[in-house]
């Protein structure tokens, strides 16, 4: 009884807490796209007696939104409803840790859907290889490896990615390097890859080798790596695994 009331308590808090800002934020997303904020749209009396079932509080802007591309689908979830009542099972909190570490990837999925992790670091550790051991070769302190001692490592790569493993997103912190004239790693703006520059990046971090995409995927834009992501829901009745729908992720130009 304690718990549930507990959880009644903080729903409606987290709800009128995230109430304001997401309206302001779907009526801006409406006048980006030509679209009405304030204009009432077909099919939005039928929206608003489905999710008042939820809550007696429910925001209009995410159907004047949606429903300019979709129709007049009363199953759109206001976004208040979908951060406060429905993330928490579809995405239950105990497993962000498992998925949210990209350097655990390669424990749990197969090694030939991701790309190769050439050299990686755990929460400041020493640096590792592909399978998760400290490299003999480099020192214990970081900052003491040379960039030609990177290089060397690295062997025949021309060209690696390096990217942040915790707390990241939508290519923010990826850098680019490639090997130049003198057999070390350099970025486009000059940055050398060796000890003292990842002891500064980040804790967690991957170097991964460079692959370039699909030629389909690559139309949209070719500098980045453009992802097609899978809706997937798994059935409370026989543990099914149900593919609901799948969209395409586009870097913006330039950005990796």
């Amino acid at each position: 009884m304690l718990k549930s009331t507990i959880i009644d308590i903080y729903d409606n808090f987290l709800s009128k807490r995230l109430d304001r800002s997401i309206q302001l934020w779907w009526k801006q997303n409406c006048k980006r796209n030509g679209i009405n904020p304030n204009k009432s749209q077909k099919g939005e009396e039928q929206y608003l007696a489905l999710w008042h079932k939820v809550t007696p509080r429910v925001e209009v802007y995410t159907y004047r939104f949606f429903s300019h591309y979709m129709g007049a689908v009363p199953y759109i979830v206001p976004e208040t409803i979908g951060h406060t009542f429905l993330e928490r099972y579809l995405n239950p909190l105990r497993y962000i840790s498992f998925y949210s570490d990209k350097n655990a990837y390669n424990l749990y999925l197969n090694p030939a859907c991701t790309p190769k992790r050439l050299i990686s670091r755990v929460n400041g550790s020493c640096l590792m290889d592909e399978i998760y051991q400290p490299i003999k070769k480099f020192s214990k302190d970081i900052v003491k490896i040379t960039s030609l001692d990177i290089a060397k490592y690295l062997g025949c790569h021309n060209k690696v990615c390096l990217k942040p493993t915790i707390d990241t997103d939508s290519g923010k912190g990826v850098i680019i390097f490639s090997k130049d004239v003198d057999g070390v790693f350099r970025s486009n703006n000059q940055l050398e890859l060796n000890g003292l520059f990842l002891h500064n990046y980040e804790a967690n971090f991957t170097i991964q080798e460079y692959f370039s995409q699909h030629p389909y995927l690559a139309q949209f834009n070719d500098t980045s790596v453009n992802t097609i992501r899978l809706c997937v829901y798994k059935s409370v009745v026989n543990d099914d695994l149900i593919i609901k729908g799948a969209l395409i992720r586009i870097g913006a130009h330039d950005s990796f």
